[in-house]
C-alpha cells in the first residue's frame, strides 16, 4: 500500500481502509434507498456488499498492525547469533504473514459467531435486524472516516 502512487494528495487519508469506508457507506445508502421504495431483496443484496466491503477494509487495516506488531517480535528473535548449524528458520516476513493470517481467520469466525448468536438471542426480526446491522454499519465507517482524517492532518 505504501508503495502506491496518489495522484491528489489532499485525498491521501482514502488510500486503502478508509476508502473501503467510502464504498461501504455508498452502498449503505443504496441498500437504504432501495428499501424505502420496496425492493428489499436487491436493499439485502447492497447490504451485504456494503460489508463485505467495510470488513475487506478492516482486514487490511488490522492485517497491516498484525503484520507490523509480529514483525518486530520476529525482528527481536533474529538478533542472536547468525552462524549456528541448525535446520533453517522461517524468515521475518513468512513469521508475520503466518502468524498475521491465523489471527485475523481466528478473530472474524469469533466476531461472525459472536454476532449471529447476538442476533439469535435478541430475535428481533428482519426490519429491525437489518437495521442494527446497518447502523451499527454506518457507525464503524464513520469513525474510520474521522479517524483517517484525524491522523491525515497530524501527518
Amino acid at each position: 500500500m505504501r508503495d502506491e502512487v496518489t495522484r491528489v494528495e489532499a485525498v491521501t487519508y482514502l488510500e486503502g481502509a478508509s476508502g473501503h469506508a467510502v464504498v461501504s457507506t455508498l452502498f449503505l445508502c443504496l441498500a437504504g434507498g432501495l428499501w424505502s421504495v420496496g425492493r428489499r431483496g436487491v436493499g439485502t443484496v447492497a447490504l451485504v456488499i456494503a460489508y463485505g466491503v467495510s470488513v475487506n477494509g478492516l482486514s487490511m487495516y488490522l492485517w497491516d498492525a498484525v503484520r507490523e506488531r509480529v514483525r518486530s517480535a520476529a525482528a527481536a528473535d533474529d538478533a542472536g547469533p547468525t552462524r549456528e548449524l541448525t535446520a533453517h528458520r522461517l524468515s521475518t516476513e513468512t513469521k508475520a504473514d503466518v502468524l498475521g493470517g491465523f489471527v485475523l481467520v481466528g478473530g472474524f469466525v469469533a466476531v461472525a459467531v459472536a454476532t449471529l448468536v447476538g442476533f439469535r438471542a435478541l430475535d428481533l426480526g428482519w426490519r429491525a435486524s437489518a437495521a442494527v446491522a446497518g447502523t451499527v454499519l454506518a457507525a464503524g465507517n464513520l469513525g474510520a472516516l474521522a479517524a483517517a482524517i484525524r491522523a491525515g492532518r497530524r501527518g
